[in-house]
């Protein structure tokens, strides 16, 4: 029984890592940006003065603004 339960705890430690790794490939330097949004949170553009809304599942980032839809 132990051994299923340490099986099962380094199978999802390994899970959980692989999840870390794919945002940061992903993001690289901007993964800060990945976890502290939140569902509905406003972004801005400085450069452009655009903004859009985040929405956020649990590996992508979506903003929705006017005029385009874009993921990442």
């Amino acid at each position: 029984m132990v051994l299923v339960i340490a099986i099962i705890a380094v199978a999802g430690f390994i899970v959980y890592a692989f999840s870390l790794m794919e945002i940061e490939d992903q993001y690289g330097d901007y993964q800060e940006i990945f976890y502290k949004s939140k569902d509905s949170d406003i972004i801005v553009n400085e450069e452009t003065s655009q903004f859009g809304i985040v929405g956020k599942n649990w590996k992508r980032l979506n903003v929705w603004t006017k005029k385009i839809d874009s993921t990442d």
